[in-house]
This record gives C-alpha cells, sequence and structure tokens, in this order.
C-alpha cells in the first residue's frame, strides 16, 4: 500500500518514480536507435557504470554491446546511439538493456520495444510451376511440390513438398468450424511462378460465408488466408457466435516438439517444449511443428498472431479474439498464416519451455 501511494504521489505531482525499485529508467527511439537514460534516484550520482545491450529481432538474438564508463547524474538525462542494423519491414524487433556497477551488480534492466509484429506471410517466386485441371481434381506441381484440390469439396487432398507430406488426405486441412461449410465456388489464378486457388462457402447453421484461399510458389510456400462473415444476403440470418476461428491440420506424421517465437509475456521470446496431448501456444508469431528426426511444418502468423492447440498429430491453428463477437453485430473474422516444410535437423537452442 505505501508503494501503490507513494507512485500514486509521484504521478499526481509531476515527480519521477522507480519502476519496480530501479532507479535507471530507459526509454527508446524507435527509428533512430537511441536510448535516452534518466537517473530517477534525485540525490544519487551513478559513476562508471556499464551498459550492456542485445537486440533482438523475430525472438532471436541479432546484435550485442557494452558501453562502459557511464555517469548518471539526477535530473540530467543522457542519450546514447546505438550502431543498430534495421530490421526488416515486418520483424518484431526489441532491445533490452542492462545497467552494472563492477564486476556484477546490476542496477537496473528492462525490455524495449522498437518495432511490432507485421506478419511474415510474403510469398516470394521462386521458380516455375505447371499444373492440370482433370476432371474433379486441379493440381498444381514443380521439381519439388505436389499440391492437388478436390474441385467437389475446395478441399485440399495432397501437398508434398521434396518427398515430404504434410497433407496426405481431403481431412488433412479443414476450418475449424462447429458444422462444416458448403462449397459454392471453385476458382483459380494461375501464373508461370504463382497460383492462387480461392474457395468460396457458405455456412447455413452459422448463418455466414467462409471464405479460402491458397496461394502456393514452386518451392511448396503455402499461404493459407481465411475469412468469416454474416451472409447479410439472408433476410432470415441469425447470428450464431462462435468458441473458434481457424483451421484443423491433420499432420502424417506424429509431432515429437515445438519451437516457437511468441507467448504471453510483453516481450515475446524463444519457447520449446515437447509436445503432449494438451500443448497449447499462445500469441504465436512463428513456429516449426517437428517429429524426432526434424521434419514438419514451420507456420508464420500474419499480425493477428496464432493460438496453436496440438493434441496427438493434429494442430488447430486459430487466432485470439479478447472479446467475442457482439450478438447485435455482423460477423467479420480474418487472418492468415503461411506454411513452409521443415527439414531441419535440430531445433533452434529454447530460451525456456512453453
Amino acid at each position: 500500500m505505501k508503494n501503490l501511494l507513494l507512485c500514486l504521489l509521484s504521478y499526481c505531482c509531476g515527480m519521477p518514480f522507480f519502476a519496480s525499485g530501479q532507479a535507471i529508467r530507459t526509454s527508446l527511439f524507435p527509428v533512430s536507435g537511441t536510448l535516452r537514460i534518466t537517473n530517477d534516484s534525485l540525490l544519487k550520482n551513478y559513476t562508471n557504470i556499464t551498459l550492456h545491450w542485445q537486440f533482438l529481432v523475430n525472438g532471436i538474438l541479432r546484435q550485442r554491446g557494452s558501453i562502459p564508463g557511464l555517469t548518471l547524474l539526477p535530473g540530467r538525462p543522457r542519450t546514447l546511439h546505438l550502431p543498430l542494423t534495421p530490421p526488416a519491414p515486418g520483424d518484431e524487433s526489441y532491445i533490452k538493456v542492462e545497467y552494472r556497477y563492477p564486476p556484477r551488480q546490476v542496477l537496473a534492466a528492462q525490455a524495449l520495444p522498437m518495432t511490432p509484429w507485421g506478419g511474415d506471410i510474403r510469398i516470394p517466386v521462386t521458380g516455375e510451376l505447371s499444373f492440370i485441371d482433370s476432371n474433379d481434381v486441379f493440381t498444381i506441381s514443380s521439381p519439388s511440390l505436389r499440391l492437388s484440390f478436390d474441385k467437389e469439396s475446395g478441399w485440399i487432398g495432397q501437398y508434398t513438398v521434396n518427398g515430404q507430406t504434410l497433407i496426405a488426405d481431403s481431412n488433412g486441412l479443414r476450418p475449424a468450424l462447429p458444422v462444416p461449410p458448403h462449397l459454392q465456388l471453385f476458382s483459380t489464378s494461375t501464373g508461370s511462378q504463382m497460383v492462387i486457388v480461392r474457395t468460396e462457402y457458405t455456412v447455413p447453421e452459422l448463418s455466414c460465408l467462409l471464405h479460402l484461399s491458397y496461394t502456393v510458389n514452386s518451392n511448396g510456400a503455402l499461404l493459407v488466408e481465411e475469412t468469416l462473415e454474416t451472409d447479410t444476403t439472408r433476410q432470415d440470418s441469425v447470428l450464431h457466435p462462435i468458441d473458434r476461428f481457424g483451421v484443423s491440420w491433420t499432420l502424417p506424421l506424429p509431432p515429437d516438439s515445438i519451437t516457437g517465437y511468441g507467448g504471453t509475456d510483453s516481450i515475446p521470446s524463444i519457447l520449446h517444449a515437447p509436445l503432449s496431448a494438451t500443448t497449447i501456444a499462445k500469441n504465436i508469431r512463428w513456429c516449426d511443428i517437428y517429429d524426432s528426426a526434424g521434419k514438419g511444418l514451420h507456420l508464420a502468423a500474419d499480425s493477428n498472431l496464432l493460438h496453436l492447440h496440438i493434441p496427438a498429430n493434429r494442430a488447430v491453428i486459430d487466432i485470439d479474439r479478447d472479446l467475442p463477437p457482439h450478438p447485435a453485430l455482423p460477423l467479420h473474422f480474418h487472418y492468415g498464416f503461411k506454411a513452409t516444410p521443415r527439414s531441419i535437423l535440430l531445433p533452434p537452442r529454447p530460451a525456456k519451455p512453453i
């Protein structure tokens, strides 16, 4: 209670207060990578301080360094410019700082967000594709890819990259809905280096329309985009809030472990865990789901982030919705994720368990 009253008094009077008991406070100018360091102790001088910093991009350490011999006087902020390599558009980055007295006494530590996650679902052009439209099957292929669709249902029937099967039949990748949708339209946009398959469904029991599209390149990178919205053309539409919006992906090989970037902390991190019957990962930016040989699937989220529920060999991928839909307003949910095969034999060294 005493600390709470002190913080409230300091805030109301415009006085500085210690964050978590730390007298050294750091703020960041994101565009330039410049730090503003403030000594909030009011009376104490700090001399011969060493600043240790780390620059992390998408959870992976990119740069680090130390600045020794700092002097921090009360009420006299100073600025320091870090020699950072700018992250690519859409990359999430943050800076960790730690101030120490010699030899190892830690005075303060902070993690400072720099750029937010913008999604990693770009599909690059990687080579030539061919396609065959025969009877009720539409097939896309390259030297390393075979991807086929059942035109009567709209579902993927086979997804194989470099001999690794990621979807084995038309039940492998389906929307995670309480009732099955009904296909209304199957269409394709074909090019020599990129193919887009679009499917349109109705979900009468939910008074909704479902739009699913798949974009693929010759290396087998697959972008899945899904939109669910209220069917406003129906006069008898009755809104039905749903518990989950996403897809269910059944993997032909039982996965063994998951490594990803995300989590529920304010600053995300690299997470790792062996898979169990109840594995759940939240706010995921990217993740690898792989078997004991290191083969499996790499998933990357758009800016909506992902939640993963992985019972046995099935991955349920959905988006984070903080609030249920309002019963009197139309539904409109959209998200996308990119899937690519994972064949690295060893996962990245984990930072902490999920």
